[in-house]
């Protein structure tokens, strides 16, 4: 025995993973919120900026940024009411969280074990070293780093929290030696889907969970078992299904061109091949892997990796290695909702999608770890000396990678330093970050490194059109929103651009031919409608403006600003109809926006 009772056992490993986690993620003092995300998800959402009862029930019903996760919502409130803008205390929080799972880990660990081999006092230090090992193997480990140092990723860590509780407190009702209440699991699943939808996968792990090590079909009849596939988690199954919905209309999956299914493929394979030598290699980790990778790996080395991988599993089958097998299986399952067979993002794979599924992998780790450690001989000096050395090198590598999110600067500078002249996005958001620091020529730089990799990227048209005109080289704006022009001629965005540029510089005549070229190399072409009735409005043609912004499509992407600008246009005649337009906004649009509909109401009143 290591310690007098399982409670002081407990106590120790908490202690443990606070420590660890600490090493690994304290100083971020000069850290900043990133423009990736943080900021629209905190400091810009009035759920968080500006809490209200109606907004509480708004969150829940509402999406913000194409995302549905209230709780993660909610539990930004109690941190923008403390720290403001300060960073360090979204991520102080963030590791509080992270420590708390490394701790349910330890648990987990220890419960399968005790669930697998009979409990008894000659091994307890035994689960207890395998269960301290595989917990503090989670709490260093880099791939988490994107999890936990990135503010905006808090759902990881909330979702997770109570993805392992779900699991524990079923692994508990079921294993016939604890005992726990029966609605447990189902509600802390319902908490893991209101902190990130990637909780859908939850019911499929409890029916691999009751297979093994539950082991809850042996001996069972062909209707106890149907029961316990089906009627016994019905209600499981139809709330995966609803968030599941919830998330596609959300994200716009619906609408958003998808890449071929071959394309697919290749992400999924090499997203898989990727995470799986990021465990045991985790120092060539970046915080954006861009599409582009993708075309440097052969596809033949794709396809046999996967081939392989499937003759992996196969074996594991045939041989009835049932612990790989489990681990492998919970790890392919739980990364399936982001594994990319429905592609949302710009990336090809990302580290923070591990957070979760790869727990197995910890947990197995930490098993054989303590295995190897009880073996008489060399096992145990090589085991003892090598894994305390292996988790601080872990820690101090963690330590130093965090610092990448440091800022938009450092992250950006980060990844097009490990990808030059490959991503697009990366030189776009590197441009970015100079700009916002008044770099202007920097910016400029990578936005034409942008245009080099990808001619029809327009938004870096635009940035580099802008940068040009801060630095007062009017000439090279104007010829860059041409260029893009030329480069893109069907695309209605390119004369768009060229519009606002000659609208800011009040040459109405020629905004107007841009925006009218826009709705004619596309029809209704809601951007042009938008900046034709926004034009009309500027000139005093309120009817034309009227008839125009009447005509943008009701589930365009400007709705709510066509019908800010008709509620404008309405209220130079008829103030009724202006409030009718703002009144039907706020219902539609609810309080999870900007505050624009109740500032315009508040003028009219």
């Amino acid at each position: 025995m290591i310690f007098r009772s399982s409670n002081q056992l407990h106590l120790g490993a908490l202690l443990t993973c606070l420590l660890l986690v600490w090493i690994s993620y304290s100083d971020n003092s000069n850290h900043e919120l990133l423009h990736w995300d943080d900021i629209t998800y905190i400091t810009t959402n009035p759920w968080v900026t500006d809490p209200s009862w109606s907004g509480i029930s708004d969150l829940f019903t509402s999406f913000h940024l194409q995302n549905w996760h209230p709780f993660t919502w909610l539990s930004y409130i109690p941190d923008y009411y403390l720290c403001g803008n300060t960073a360090s205390c979204y991520k102080l929080t963030n590791t509080g969280l992270h420590a708390v799972n490394a701790f349910l880990v330890y648990c987990l660990c220890w419960l399968m074990i005790n669930t697998l081999i009979p409990d008894n006092q000659a091994h307890q230090s035994r689960v207890f070293i395998a269960s301290i090992i595989s917990a503090s193997l989670f709490a260093v480990h880099p791939l988490h780093a994107e999890s936990v140092i990135w503010a905006a990723e808090r759902k990881d860590l909330l979702s997770s929290l109570f993805y392992l509780l779900s699991i524990i407190f079923y692994i508990r009702l079921h294993n016939g030696r604890d005992s726990c209440r029966a609605d447990m699991p189902f509600l802390f699943f319902c908490f893991s889907l209101f902190s990130k939808p990637m909780a859908v996968s939850l019911p499929i792990v409890l029916l691999l969970l009751d297979v093994y090590p539950l082991q809850r079909f042996a001996s069972r009849s062909s209707s106890q078992r149907f029961h316990i596939c089906f009627i016994e988690k019905i209600h499981y199954y139809i709330t995966a299904l609803a968030v599941l919905a919830i998330t596609i209309i959300s994200q716009g999956v619906v609408k958003t061109v998808q890449p071929p299914v071959i394309d697919k493929i290749n992400i999924s394979i090499s997203a898989v091949q990727h995470y799986l030598l990021a465990f045991f290699y985790p120092f060539t980790l970046s915080p954006f892997y861009p599409m582009e990778i993708l075309n440097t790996v052969p596809q033949g080395y794709l396809y046999l990796s996967g081939f392989l991988g499937m003759l992996f599993i196969a074996g594991l089958v045939m041989t009835r290695q049932k612990v790989l097998l489990l681990v492998f299986t919970f790890f392919l399952i739980a990364l399936l909702p982001v594994i990319g067979i429905i592609k949302v993002g710009e990336q090809a794979y990302a580290d923070r999608y591990t957070y979760l599924p790869m727990t197995g992998f910890y947990l197995l780790t930490g098993y054989l770890a303590a295995e190897a450690i009880f073996r008489a001989g060399w096992y145990r000096v090589i085991s003892i000396s090598a894994i305390p050395l292996v988790i601080l090198l872990l820690a101090l590598h963690t330590h130093q990678y965090k610092d990448v999110w440091r800022s938009d600067l450092s992250l950006w500078d980060y990844v097009v330093s490990k990808y030059p002249h490959i991503s697009t996005t990366a030189h776009q958001n590197l441009g970015n970050s100079y700009y916002e620091l008044g770099n202007f020529h920097d910016a400029a730089i990578q936005y034409a490194n942008a245009i080099e990799l990808n001619k029809h990227k327009l938004s870096a048209y635009s940035n580099l059109a802008l940068a040009y005109g801060k630095l007062g080289e009017n000439e090279k704006s104007l010829d860059t929103y041409m260029t893009g022009i030329t480069n893109n001629p069907e695309n209605p965005l390119a004369y768009i651009q060229a519009g606002d540029y000659f609208y800011a510089d009040r040459q109405y005549k020629r905004a107007f031919d841009y925006y009218k070229r826009s709705i004619e190399v596309e029809t209704n072409y809601p951007y042009g409608l938008l900046r034709l009735g926004r034009l009309f409005i500027q000139l005093g043609d309120i009817k034309q403006s009227i008839r125009v912004l009447e005509s943008v499509p009701a589930d365009s992407p400007v709705d709510l600003e066509a019908k800010l600008l008709l509620a404008q246009a309405h209220s130079y005649h008829n103030k009724d109809i202006a409030l009718g337009i703002l009144t039907r906004l706020k219902k539609t649009y609810g309080y999870g926006y900007d505050g624009r509909i109740d500032k315009q109401i508040e003028q009219l009143e």
